[in-house]
């Protein structure tokens, strides 16, 4: 039996770095939203939703040329960030 306890071990492919990630990613996300409310996380929510919208559904987002050295899929994350920040902002400060 102690023989198969590390051919056991070597044989689980989900403990990545990644899946680490997403794991620590997920509890900080589900502690923060306890401890914010849920009245702030529907807020949250709607504005990631309208920022993800407005990145996918904008071609000219997609168009946009900077003077950056950055790769394709940094300037989308910058400019998600972006439009979540400015779009929670907008609907907090507007009674919701």
């Amino acid at each position: 039996m102690p023989e198969q306890i590390p051919e056991q071990i070597q044989n689980i492919s989900f403990t990545t770095w990644d899946t680490l990630v997403v794991l620590v990613v997920l509890a900080v996300v589900i502690a923060y939203s306890f401890t914010i409310g849920k009245d702030y996380v529907t807020t949250i929510i709607i504005a990631l939703y309208m920022a993800a919208a407005g990145i996918t559904f904008a071609p000219l987002l997609a168009s946009l040329t900077l003077d950056v050295d950055l790769e394709p899929h940094s300037i989308k994350i910058i400019l998600l960030i972006a439009l979540f920040l400015i779009t929670l902002w907008i609907i907090s400060h507007n009674g919701y």
